[in-house]
């Protein structure tokens, strides 16, 4: 990594120095080599800001400079699903998974195409090798899309099931909580939502979402004096 990346503002500054030189290189039809990590943070740039065709040609030079880093496949991937390209994205990610088979954004990668295509079957196979591979920051987002690709399929017990582990893993993880409250709902299993709640308010007190989830599934059952 660079010093400058330390400094915001030199970031900043490095940042659009390379973007103006990859254009002007583009324009010119002749790109140069760049250095991975500047070469990934103008992928990045491109993606973020929705310019999946530049960001596409960029990754496309990150594939020619450094043909064993899977990053670039990867992000080309991401760049073709961004242009709607998705079988094509799919062959560049299975091609990819030859070569690094452990890449947790690779998998993540799979399964957001696979849930674009409403495949919600491999798009769960997908998000569940991801979190094999996630680090315990990393799980809190999967494990809610994973929930939801679930919901899709109207798996609503197994969703419960990755919400609970989602706030066993992280209890500040309120979107879990508010899609706990959606499938209990679905289920009409209120028994269980009931415990559910009270088992994770007895360590987690200042909840607000877990009370309120709690009050709500109350007066579902007409226990109005709890629900108060």
């Amino acid at each position: 990594m660079f010093d400058w990346e330390d400094d915001n503002d030199n970031f900043e500054n490095h940042l659009n120095d390379d973007l103006a030189r990859f254009e002007e290189q583009l324009a010119s039809n002749s790109v140069g080599f760049f250095d991975s990590d500047r070469l990934e943070a103008i992928i990045d740039h491109y993606l973020m800001n929705g310019n999946y065709s530049k960001g596409e040609l960029a990754a496309e030079v990150g594939i020619q400079q450094y043909p064993f880093n899977t990053l670039f496949q990867i992000r080309r991937a991401q760049a073709l699903s961004g242009l709607g390209k998705l079988k094509e994205a799919l062959e560049l990610l299975d091609s990819a998974e030859k070569i690094d088979s452990e890449s947790m954004e690779l998998f993540l990668t799979k399964a957001a195409i696979f849930s674009q295509l409403r495949d919600s079957k491999r798009a769960v196979a997908f998000f569940r090798r991801a979190l094999e591979l996630a680090d315990r920051e990393e799980k809190d987002e999967i494990y809610l899309d994973l929930a939801t690709e679930l919901e899709q399929l109207k798996d609503f017990k197994a969703a419960v099931e990755v919400l609970e582990e989602a706030m066993r893993s992280n209890p500040k993880n309120e979107g879990a909580l508010y899609e706990l409250a959606f499938c209990f709902d679905q289920l009409g299993n209120n028994a269980q939502a009931i415990q559910t709640y009270r088992r994770f308010l007895d360590d987690n007190p200042y909840s607000f979402t877990a009370w309120y989830n709690l009050g709500n599934t109350y007066s579902k059952e007409e226990k109005f004096q709890d629900a108060i």
